[in-house]
């Protein structure tokens, strides 16, 4: 039997084998309330009472098992109704959106209800993310999946429906090959020179060689209008430039530079 300021609850056996947990507690208000939660294991009946306990300690509303979104319901609602409020860039929105619709929802815990997830599960399912192809998702990618988790999951915990956030406990991806992003290697003279011999017939050539002598990025340069080259004064203006996740394979312009 467990006790709790308010709450008792004890456990018993279900004829099928599965644990059930009857609990009954006494809300802000002096009212007795009571319910109940049961697990296929008593492992998870025990998550089930932690997390009882857990909302009754911060003054939160008990949520039961029925009425808990699973993690695929809970993203589909997120990106409905908190993301496009959120104040995030337009970018990172489409970004977010793409990261979970592809990676989260297409896994076994979206199934899942968001109080049974447990931070090894969410560790697991950015560290194991593929690409369409099978192959591994960037680094970069990761951990941007990882922040698009964190603040999905941190919304159920100010709506209540979270003690806490799993994902404040999870692991953040690291980077396999942390020296190659940590230095970076330009191109010699020589090289340039027979960079530029080699792609001089190419339908790219002229990408390639504009890159080089400005510095622009890849997306600055797709991004290009003739409207943006200045002819007479030698110049070109950076007004756009084009984003996207390689995830999905869908891009789009971004507006805005110098």
């Amino acid at each position: 039997r467990v006790s709790f300021h308010h709450l008792t609850a004890y456990w018993r056996t279900l004829p099928s084998g599965s644990w059930e947990l009857r609990f009954s507690y006494k809300d802000e208000n002096g009212w007795t309330r009571r319910g109940s939660v049961t697990g296929k294991t008593k492992d998870d009946a025990r998550d089930a009472r932690d997390d009882i306990l857990r909302a009754v300690k911060d003054g939160r509303k008990v949520v039961r098992a029925a009425k808990v979104p699973t993690l695929s319901t809970w993203i589909d609602g997120w990106l409905v109704d908190v993301l496009p409020h959120s104040g995030r860039a337009a970018n990172t929105r489409k970004m977010y959106a793409s990261l979970l619709t592809n990676q989260a929802k297409s896994t076994a815990l979206a199934k899942h209800r968001i109080t049974e997830l447990r931070p090894s599960q969410l560790q697991a399912l950015v560290g194991s993310a593929t690409k369409a192809d099978g192959t591994a998702l960037a680094h970069s990618s990761k951990r941007n999946l990882f922040a698009a988790l964190t603040a999905c999951l941190q919304t159920a915990v100010d709506d209540g429906l979270l003690g806490d956030n799993p994902m404040r406990k999870a692991k953040r991806p690291k980077n396999p090959n942390p020296g190659r992003q940590a230095e970076g290697r330009a191109l010699t003279p020589d090289q340039v020179t027979a960079l530029l011999a080699k792609v001089d017939d190419h339908r790219h050539g002229v990408l390639v060689r504009v890159a080089l002598l400005t510095g622009m990025r890849r997306g600055e340069l797709i991004g290009l209008t003739w409207d943006a080259v200045g002819f007479d004064t030698g110049t070109l203006r950076v007004r756009q430039q084009v984003t996207g996740d390689d995830t999905a394979g869908s891009y789009q312009l971004a507006g805005g530079g110098t």
